[in-house]
């Protein structure tokens, strides 16, 4: 750790730094989960001290009052911390782009009123709802990549099919996703 990252933590409270310390795990698990949405020249010791920086912001705004566990609130931060830095770098994939374009990433909860915070939340139930009226096999292709953050070509290879043939399914599927969406008056 750099002198300077010393004398920061260190003026922090013995709360703040635990939830840092307890934290650790969660950063490397949410780098490790997010690694194959970016660059290939994005090293993922890169994405650990995005999430790092996140994680230490979290710790110190959190406040146990707003009824949210420390872990939930701190996932949220990190990866946004994590999106924020691989934004900056110009690191996203194509397929991670296309991922948050659909899904969204959550923004910080509080930079966010509670209004927004509930149209994302029924924007969010609407796009599941939307998935789990697809096709069986396009359904669990979705389900894989945009909610459990697996790659296309491990789904792919999970649904016994080409890279070829799912990317032409998955094509088939956003379209019919966004079809149901605007049919619904969800998106323009």
């Amino acid at each position: 750790m750099k002198m300077g990252m010393k004398r920061t933590i260190s003026s922090d409270t013995p709360e703040v730094l635990c939830r840092v310390l307890d934290g650790l795990d969660l950063v490397d698990g949410v780098a490790a989960s997010m690694q194959s949405n970016v660059a290939a020249d994005l090293a993922r010791e890169e994405l650990v001290s995005f999430g790092r920086e996140g994680l230490l912001d979290a710790a110190r705004r959190y406040d146990a009052g707003r009824g949210a566990p420390f872990g939930a609130w701190a996932a949220i931060r990190v990866r946004g911390a994590m999106l924020d830095g691989i934004r900056m770098r110009g690191a996203l994939t194509r397929h991670g782009r296309r991922r948050e374009a659909l899904v969204g990433d959550a923004p910080a909860m509080d930079s966010v009123s509670p209004e927004d915070r509930l149209a994302t939340a029924q924007l969010h139930h609407a796009v599941r709802a939307s998935v789990a009226r697809l096709p069986t096999r396009e359904r669990r292709m979705h389900e894989r990549m945009y909610f459990d953050e697996e790659s296309m070509p491990l789904v792919s290879q999970e649904l016994g099919i080409s890279i070829s043939w799912a990317s032409r399914l998955h094509a088939r599927a956003v379209a019919a996703l966004w079809r149901d969406l605007r049919r619904r008056k969800l998106v323009a």
